[in-house]
């Protein structure tokens, strides 16, 4: 009896602690709209990754996925528009049927002139 309930602890903690940061941080988005100028893949095999160009308004953003033999294309459009979030050195991004993407941030480049 003792054992089953130590056990019923340990696994409640460990639910506890391995769902709750992530999902906790993804809800404090701040989302914006921006419109997806580019997308581009680079490399072959196990370097490839993919870039997203999103523009956000005041700031342009480049974003990076890598990518593996199996993974799909995000369903997105370019010159469309895209929701995005950033934080930190990650970049959230919301493809057109609206499923959420974590992508690197790799650079964010303030547009000049209007």
């Amino acid at each position: 009896m003792r054992t089953t309930i130590l056990y019923l602890m340990l696994i409640t903690c460990l639910t506890a602690a391995f769902s709750a940061p992530g999902r906790a941080g993804e809800k404090d988005l701040e989302w914006k709209t921006g419109k997806l100028i580019d997308v581009q893949t680079r490399g072959r095999g196990r370097h490839a990754a993919t870039y997203y160009a999103i523009d956000g308004g005041d700031l342009i953003y480049l974003a990076q996925r890598t990518v593996t033999r199996r993974d799909k294309p995000l369903n997105v459009t370019v010159h469309g528009t895209v929701r995005f979030a950033v934080k930190g050195s990650d970049i959230y991004l919301l493809d057109d049927d609206g499923k959420q993407h974590r992508l690197t941030l790799e650079k964010k480049t303030a547009k000049t002139g209007p």
